[in-house]
């Protein structure tokens, strides 16, 4: 998966749909430095390379080409200390979680031998994990040096 240890903020994910109503791909982003309304903001979403999985630009482009509409996936219980979201009855939890498992793919939803499901990061969020990674290692090397030296 990805290493969310490396990412500092508060990450939400948003799914992007084709106009049936199937998943097209996911690109996580971090709420504080602003939320994605629609496939415009993604940009040049940075794909993680998790677990082998690459993407081209050439195929993020035409998965763009096929989106209809996008959804954030997580929804916040608690803000600054205060409830902010109403619980949903149980069977509409389960209707929508059936509802969803309708607009995989036939690969994702396989027991053996699933398919990849291209989830990306935003470019923002990619660039502060990139520093956060650079600082992390330059950090370990400084340490080491100073092992070394004693």
């Amino acid at each position: 998966g990805i290493n969310a240890e490396y990412m500092g903020g508060i990450q939400n994910t948003m799914r992007f749909y084709a106009a049936d109503g199937s998943f097209l791909f996911d690109v996580i982003f971090d709420e504080e430095l602003g939320v994605p309304s629609g496939v415009a903001e993604v940009g040049d979403a940075v794909n993680p390379a998790s677990k082998g999985l690459t993407m081209t630009a050439d195929e993020l482009r035409e998965l763009k080409t096929k989106v209809a509409v996008c959804r954030s996936m997580l929804r916040p219980m608690i803000r600054a200390g205060r409830k902010v979201f109403d619980e949903e009855p149980v069977t509409a939890s389960r209707s929508r979680c059936l509802d969803d498992l309708t607009h995989l793919v036939a690969p994702l939803l396989a027991l053996q031998a699933a398919g990849r499901y291209p989830v990306l990061l935003e470019p923002r969020l990619a660039a502060l994990k990139a520093k956060l990674v650079d600082e992390a290692r330059a950090t370990v090397a400084e340490a080491k040096a100073k092992l070394l030296e004693a």
